[in-house]
């Protein structure tokens, strides 16, 4: 029966590509369809088109065979597919007929006849969810070598099944028995041979959409031995910064648990050289006897999301996702459960991509609203531990096949997927679509990356750093081994937008020592919180990415520090940029001077902007901490402008400073306000660069 079915010849894949509305025909007087054929003798099988037939022998006498097309009928709308066959030889009790909706061994339909008068229409979909419709007789089928037309139709949402021209069989609600994949062919049991004089498949066919000039010369380049072995180098995820390449090899005997242990996560580092260090198991406490991988690389590189849940010795305690980080001394430690509100996926296999700022987890699950078998979800994060209820991207990115191994590259806007179900070369290929507002509803139509990365056979991992510059991707083509890692130079076109990653160390202004912290993210126009961050115990290092589209400012944070904080504009941003900058911490101690670089005025007045919102904010809420601590608060110009200008102009500003407080619920007595003009500068007023140093709002500390 079908579903013992171990036999099962992969073969080459044919991009059939037209527009709405069309057939497919093919009567086998050529082979310019590319149908599958033997050139070497096999014992076993043998296709050949002859004689303007195709022609299967199976000469087995167990197991299954079959030979297919990718033929990309939208199932979706209504279609019909029908061939005239015949059975010349074999055992009359085992079915031959149309293979279709073919996905994999656990998806797929099938329609069939056999010389005993019986049919069978299965629908494959994992072996407990299959559905199997059989009948004893139908005296429609024709025997002694005569031939049979079977016909499969769609009208609406009414499947139907015909033999010779005549229905025997309807199923309603045929969205629900259709499994998800592309393509079509015949299948034939056990010792048997078969002819086929035509196939033809009317509906609408699905465009292959490419993105846009997709060649740029580059070909996938094998990272190479430091990487990838004889067995499989699965789900590679590069750090937002490109210097360090996380995945998964499959049964290695490097293995914690050797080559039983299914997948163990690996990593390598970029020299400067732009080569790869030899890769090394992260060993315990990430790995253990289960299944591991890495979902997402923090930006600082010090954090990591990978798959399943652990107990407090590092063993396997349930299915999920967990966050890694490290000790003050750069270890490991066992990772922390993250709960995904409402989650529920009833398909045996998951792959989810976490975004850059952890604001976003992306999930490849099978849920009850699921358009097909799996489907894109969203979950957006509600504290460092939780994400809501995943929600359908909807079915511009999700069609009724697989969608899988998304993700989420760092401008949080541009999303990368494999599919099973867009038109594309083969298996699964590699797809693009951007984001067009906030409901993560609405999406541009997925382009194929094309044939530079995309090929007949299986696609999928697509990683990219913050730059965009080269994606890696697991393919099995000239691979060392099953299935390797690679890299390719993107085009433009199929870039993400430009984002800023800006990193540096955490340090204590009063002696250049690192610490560790917590950065937080202001929108400043709005002043509203949108991204946090934290730096490293050991080094004090830090990074985080900003989106194009706004003006930012950031600060560290920690208990008995105040921030220093900066402001960068990439409103305007243009193309990936990098940048390096220091963030430093005040100990609150009597004397202490902090500078406040987010308060912003109107030129040459006192009125100040609404950028400033969240640093006045900051310290209004450490006067409400220190309910005891009073501040001098100074305003410094540059030397442009007479003295007397200055001098009025600081202590106009520090006391709008001084009033905006007040305003929000610190005593007037705490307050003083003292404006300096350009009488003490921090450097020599030459540049605008060292003006702009001078040109300053800071407040003292006089008491505690």
């Amino acid at each position: 029966m079908f579903y013992y079915f171990k036999f099962f010849v992969l073969l080459p894949f044919f991009v059939f590509s037209q527009q709405a509305d069309s057939t497919f025909w093919d009567d086998f007087n050529d082979n310019q369809r590319q149908w599958p054929v033997d050139m070497s003798n096999s014992s076993d099988y043998k296709r050949e088109i002859l004689q303007g037939k195709y022609n299967i022998s199976y000469l087995k006498q167990s197991d299954s065979f079959a030979s297919f097309l990718q033929i990309n009928v939208d199932y979706n709308q209504d279609f019909m597919i029908e061939s005239k066959m015949r059975q010349v030889a074999g055992f009359d009790n085992y079915d031959y007929g149309l293979l279709w909706a073919y996905h994999g061994l656990d998806d797929f339909n099938f329609f069939g006849i056999n010389a005993n008068l019986h049919f069978s229409i299965y629908k494959f979909l994992d072996i407990k969810k299959s559905e199997k419709i059989t009948y004893p007789f139908s005296d429609k089928i024709l025997t002694s070598k005569q031939w049979n037309v079977l016909k499969i139709e769609r009208k609406q949402n009414m499947l139907r099944f015909f033999i010779n021209e005549s229905l025997v069989h309807s199923i309603a609600a045929a969205s629900n028995h259709i499994c998800s994949g592309n393509q079509i062919g015949f299948y034939i049991q056990n010792y048997k041979k078969i002819e086929i004089d035509y196939l033809k498949v009317k509906g609408k066919f699905k465009k292959l959409n490419l993105v846009k000039n997709p060649n740029n010369g580059h070909n996938l380049e094998n990272l190479g031995q430091n990487i990838n072995s004889e067995y499989h180098e699965l789900g590679p995820v590069i750090s937002p910064d490109g210097n360090k390449l996380y995945f998964f090899k499959k049964n290695h005997p490097q293995n914690i648990g050797g080559r039983n242990q299914t997948d163990d996560i690996w990593f390598s580092e970029r020299t400067t050289e732009n080569t790869w260090t030899k890769a090394k198991n992260v060993g315990y406490p990430l790995n253990n006897r289960e299944s591991n991988f890495v979902i997402s690389v923090g930006v600082d590189n010090h954090s990591l999301m990978i798959t399943n849940k652990y107990n407090p010795d590092g063993s396997f305690k349930d299915i999920g996702i967990s966050v890694a980080t490290k000790d003050s001394l750069g270890k490991w430690k066992v990772p922390h459960d993250v709960q995904i509100n409402d989650y529920y996926n009833k398909n045996k296999y998951v792959s989810s991509s976490v975004s850059s700022d952890k604001k976003y987890l992306i999930s490849s699950i099978e849920s009850e609203n699921s358009n097909g078998n799996m489907d894109l979800y969203v979950s957006q994060k509600l504290d460092d531990f939780t994400y809501s209820k995943p929600i359908n991207l909807g079915n511009v990115v999700n069609t009724y096949s697989n969608e899988i191994s998304p993700f989420l590259a760092a401008d949080n806007k541009t999303l990368y997927f494999s599919s099973y179900g867009h038109v594309g070369f083969g298996s699964a290929d590699v797809y693009i679509t951007r984001r067009l507002d906030d409901s993560w509803q609405h999406w541009t139509e997925p382009e194929n990356l094309g044939p530079e990365i995309n090929s007949p056979g299986w696609e999928a991992y697509f990683t990219l750093p913050a730059s965009g510059e080269y994606a890696y991707l697991v393919s099995n083509k000239a691979s060392f081994g099953l299935s390797d890692i690679y890299r390719i130079k993107m085009v433009e076109n199929s870039k993400p937008t430009p984002v800023l990653l800006v990193k540096g160390k955490v340090l204590n202004k009063k002696n250049n020592f690192p610490l560790a912290s917590t950065i937080s993210i202001f929108d400043l126009e709005t002043g509203t919180l949108v991204g946090m961050a934290t730096s490293d115990a050991k080094d004090g290092n830090y990074a985080i990415v900003l989106q194009t589209g706004k003006k930012y400012g950031f600060g560290a944070e920690k208990n008995g520090f105040y921030p220093i904080n900066e402001n960068v504009d990439v409103s305007q941003l243009k193309e990936y940029t990098e940048i390096e900058k220091n963030l430093y911490l005040v100990p609150l101690e009597v004397g202490q001077y902090i500078r406040m670089n987010n308060i912003f005025f109107e030129y040459n007045k006192s009125v100040i902007s609404k950028e400033s919102k969240s640093e006045i904010l900051n310290l209004s809420k450490l006067l409400k901490s220190y309910s005891n601590m009073t501040i001098e608060i100074g305003g410094h110009t540059d030397d442009t402008g007479s003295e007397a200008f200055n001098i009025t102009l600081s202590q106009a500003r520090v006391n709008a400073v001084k009033t905006a407080l007040i305003a929000l619920g610190i005593e007037n007595s705490r307050l003083i306000a003292k404006g300096y003009g350009k009488s003490k500068p921090l450097v020599p007023n030459i540049t605008e660069q060292q003006k702009a140093q001078n040109r300053r709002v800071e407040f003292m500390i006089k008491s505690l």
